[in-house]
């Protein structure tokens, strides 16, 4: 298995995270809230730069670059947030998610006792703005493309609003300069 990793600081990257078993994790907005706090928290606390996003019931896309170490504001990030939103759905009656949490955190190596996320980010270093372009374009495309919305605009956690210029979404934006 071909492993990635961010290796050169201060350009932005395109990184993903995936629920297990692909779980929509995010149709709860309690949910969409977790992440959206935590990377509010990173961007004022730990350097982090957030040029575009989308929250999808699945998993998130992001553009990012950071100050200082982009690879364990990651892991940090994820980190938290895993165990936060296994707390939300250990509060949930019968919730069936919890149950595939702790199940996947059984199979780890060493076991767990949750898994939320699927291993790894899958960087891709953008280093020139058609490139910027094109996973801009991409992330914002996804609920449309996934046949969630008609109008990608009408997606709530995604930063599409303020590069049309026609809002803001949850989270704020920080414009990348070429």
């Amino acid at each position: 298995m071909q492993r990635f990793r961010i290796a050169e600081a201060g350009y932005p990257y395109f990184v993903t995270g995936s629920i297990v078993k692909w779980l929509p994790v995010f149709v709860n907005p309690n949910a969409c809230d977790i992440l959206i706090n935590s990377l509010k928290y990173c961007r004022e606390h730990k350097g982090l730069r957030i040029h575009a996003y989308v929250i999808m019931p699945t998993h998130y896309h992001l553009i990012l670059s950071c100050l200082g170490d982009l690879s364990a504001v990651l892991r940090d990030f994820k980190k938290f947030t895993a165990r936060e939103i296994a707390l939300l759905y250990e509060g949930i009656p019968n919730p069936p998610f919890k149950n595939v949490f702790r199940f996947c955190g059984k199979e780890n190596r060493p076991p767990t006792e949750h898994k939320v996320w699927q291993d790894g980010s899958h960087p891709e270093l953008i280093k020139t703005q058609a490139f910027f372009t094109q996973k801009m374009e991409y992330v914002h495309a996804n609920p449309h493309r996934k046949g969630l919305i008609i109008d990608p605009h009408a997606w709530t956690y995604s930063s599409i609003r303020y590069y049309s210029g026609t809002g803001d979404g949850p989270l704020d934006v920080d414009w990348l300069e070429w």
